[in-house]
């Protein structure tokens, strides 16, 4: 496992700082992108300037169409809100990179006060569980709200394949010191099939928007579960989003997704009673139309 780390000149004694921590988890850092297993790609303000030789290698590395390599953000010299709030700026990101990467849900070490050895801890578990052939074959990305219905969903697809569910996968200081959140991001990036519980309430809240986003950048294959939610609504929501829809950053852009593009798969409830669903039959329905 060999990590290449894509940075601006300005933050070169932070790198080499980064550089002696990951190698103190055992990971080795090489100046040859091509051979790197992992792509690390340190944040500071000259990094995002426009037109930038490093925002530029940055826009080739998201490119996950090009480039399968697990590629992560560390946001050094600047958060990930600043660079939010800097994307919005004229002429800073015609090309859309910086949104990709605040969409990259990378490790914002600015914001979150992290010393080096903490985010080459991070890095290692992200690396190995990317590399971990025991990776979720499905992660079942839902809101809180729907519960019910994704516990009898676990429990129908658990018999043929390993399902990521929040409360029975998450684990208090799980053996590579990773929080519950840090533990949520890995799963999403290494599960091979993302399974969004399409509702009311899933497409409205931060982490199931959050999950979604990182199946896009992974290039995850998405199948989208339609519960209690009609593609009627779908699209009214699309053309008069609701406020708590906006406030989620790529949630009205995926709806918009889900219904025009035929490579997303959905499913929808077989019988006439979408509004109130046997969940039991709709979840034995997916297991066999996955």
């Amino acid at each position: 496992m060999s990590v290449f780390i894509s940075c601006h000149a300005e933050a070169a004694h932070d790198v080499t700082r980064l550089r002696s921590a990951l190698h103190a988890e055992g990971l080795f850092c090489t100046d040859n992108e091509r051979e790197a297993t992992t792509i690390l790609l340190y944040i500071s303000p000259a990094y995002i300037a426009p037109h930038s030789a490093a925002i530029t290698a940055a826009g080739r590395f998201l490119d996950t169409a090009n480039d399968s390599r697990l590629t992560i953000a560390i946001f050094g010299l600047i958060s990930v809100p600043q660079v939010r709030h800097q994307a919005q700026a004229p002429g800073w990101d015609e090309a859309g990179i910086l949104n990709k990467l605040v969409s990259n849900m990378g490790i914002d070490m600015r914001h979150r006060s992290l010393e080096f050895k903490r985010v080459a801890s991070i890095v290692k578990a992200q690396v190995l569980l990317a590399s971990d052939s025991a990776s979720f074959d499905i992660f079942l990305s839902h809101a809180g709200e729907d519960k019910q219905f994704i516990r009898v969903l676990w429990g129908v697809l658990g018999q043929q394949y390993r399902c990521f569910l929040d409360e029975e996968s998450l684990v208090p200081g799980n053996r590579m010191g990773m929080t519950g959140s840090e533990q949520l991001v890995a799963a999403a990036r290494s599960a091979r099939l993302g399974l969004f519980v399409l509702s009311d309430r899933s497409i409205k809240k931060k982490w199931p928007v959050k999950e979604v986003r990182i199946f896009q950048r992974m290039g995850t294959p998405i199948v989208v579960v339609w519960y209690k939610f009609l593609k009627e609504q779908a699209e009214q929501y699309v053309r008069n989003p609701p406020r708590d829809l906006l406030q989620h950053a790529g949630a009205k852009e995926f709806l918009d997704t889900v219904l025009s593009d035929p490579l997303i798969k959905s499913i929808s409830y077989p019988g006439a009673a979408w509004n109130n669903p046997n969940n039991e039959d709709y979840a034995f329905h997916i297991e066999r139309n996955i």
